[in-house]
């Protein structure tokens, strides 16, 4: 009897994923294997193009620092980090940038394998952080560009804090024209980066979401998101685009809300949710497990990839919508729900990462292999033996047991190794993009 090994694995520029099976053959037989007894699907395998983000800023810089860098090393398939800042931390004069806030995490945590996504906002509803120096607290829009002449308007939050901001006229000519200065800024030095993962819109409406019902209640109309959403199109030619769901939705009848959705893909965005777990959805719409918009994500999911961002992680926990570890009691089957509904490829978990890691240990783990790919072989057929330069026909079973699908051109390759001989192929059918998700 003659001994053989067998190896697939992925041709990728940041993390190959090996799988080995040894087995015995005959000769003179075709052997078809199962490898359905040695699937581990326990193990987190830390794959390119998904898993966990970190939300590194909110609502100014005073919240979700990374206390240690073993925080983030140690969060199970954890992908990037998601610096979500105000545009006046960046531009303080007109003209005069401030990258620090963004060159400062990349010099730090790129070379540890991660990547950066950015969403710039023009309003925030909290004054902590909001460009104090410059004598311009409550401006998420840069106080000179109101100083230009742009219109706007003092605004009360109404989310629990009484902090005052000001909030442009989101159609405005002066702010868009800045706005567009700005982005056309932030694309020549950041469009062609290999570690930006995406680039989120978040010029209109409170923290950038495209919704204002906690502070002005201010609607957008149609005209306006579609000259926010051109800042962005003709900003970047290289940087994946994403939108937010309630940009496209806040305000609208369905056939506006279906305009803007048909608007934003043809100009190349695709979709996120900031709002799964917030309370109001986790009642209102339990049956899409708090996703408001799932028919925005079926739109979008099988050539972009989508991403969910939770609320804030001791907000659901006190209002109770989060019990047990793991969120065994309430709350982890209502995330991996929304992970699955929407096919995800990324989710933030809005916490500092040791707190949600220490309470959420198990369920970290899952939702990293669910999230994006999770490739299995569970199923090959080959020739007992392989002589060099002759056909051997190979066939494999592949199944995808992750929510989405991969976006990468990525490659299989078969070696064989015999007693003498090693023979390494491109599996010339396989396309790993078409292996579509088990999971409804």
């Amino acid at each position: 009897m003659s001994r053989n090994l067998f190896k697939a694995f992925w041709i990728s520029k940041f993390l190959p994923i090996l799988i080995l099976v040894f087995f015995l053959a005959k000769p003179g037989y075709t052997v078809n294997i199962d490898l359905r007894p040695l699937a581990d699907s326990i193990s987190v395998l830390k794959n390119p193009h998904k898993g966990w983000y970190h939300h590194y800023f909110d609502n100014g810089i005073w919240r979700y620092m990374v206390k240690k860098d073993a925080d983030l090393d140690t969060f199970p398939g954890l992908n990037h980090i998601y610096i979500r800042l105000a545009w006046s931390f960046f531009e303080p004069q007109e003209g005069q940038y401030n990258w620090a806030y963004i060159d400062t995490l990349v010099a730090h945590w790129v070379p540890k394998g991660y990547g950066i996504s950015l969403c710039i906002t023009s309003k925030e509803t909290r004054g902590e952080g909001l460009a104090v120096p410059m004598g311009s607290a409550g401006y998420a829009t840069p106080k000179w560009v109101a100083d230009a002449g742009a219109k706007g308007q003092w605004i009360t939050n109404h989310s629990g804090v009484a902090v005052q901001n000001w909030e442009p006229v989101w159609d405005d000519p002066i702010f868009l024209a800045k706005l567009s200065n700005f982005h056309h800024a932030l694309a020549a030095r950041y469009d062609t980066a290999s570690w930006l993962v995406d680039v989120v819109t978040g010029s209109l409406g409170d923290w950038g979401e495209g919704q204002t019902f906690q502070s002005s209640k201010i609607v957008p109309n149609v005209a306006t998101v579609k000259k926010h959403l051109d800042i962005y199109s003709s900003s970047y030619k290289h940087a994946p685009l994403v939108a937010n769901d309630d940009l496209l939705t806040y305000g609208k009848d369905t056939k506006q809300q279906d305009t803007l959705l048909a608007y934003a893909i043809a100009n190349g965005f695709s979709i996120r949710d900031d709002s799964p777990l917030v309370t109001y959805h986790f009642t209102a719409y339990a049956s899409t497990y708090s996703i408001q918009n799932p028919k925005f994500f079926d739109a979008v999911w099988r050539t972009r990839p989508t991403t969910l961002e939770c609320e804030h992680y001791q907000k659901v926990v006190d209002s109770g919508n989060w019990i047990g570890i793991n969120g065994s009691l309430k709350g982890g089957s209502m995330l991996t729900g929304a992970i699955r509904r929407t096919h995800a490829t990324y989710s933030g978990y809005h916490a500092y990462a040791d707190k949600w890691l220490i309470e959420n240990p198990q369920l970290a783990k899952d939702l990293a292999n669910l999230l994006g790919y999770w490739f299995f072989l569970p199923q090959v057929t080959l020739p007992d033996t392989a002589i060099a330069g002759t056909l051997a026909n190979l066939s494999f079973v592949w199944r995808n047991h992750g929510a989405s699908v991969t976006y990468s051109p990525f490659q299989v390759q078969i070696q064989l190794v015999g007693s003498n001989t090693t023979w390494t192929v491109i599996a010339p059918t396989a396309k790993p993009k078409d292996w579509l998700p088990d999971v409804s």
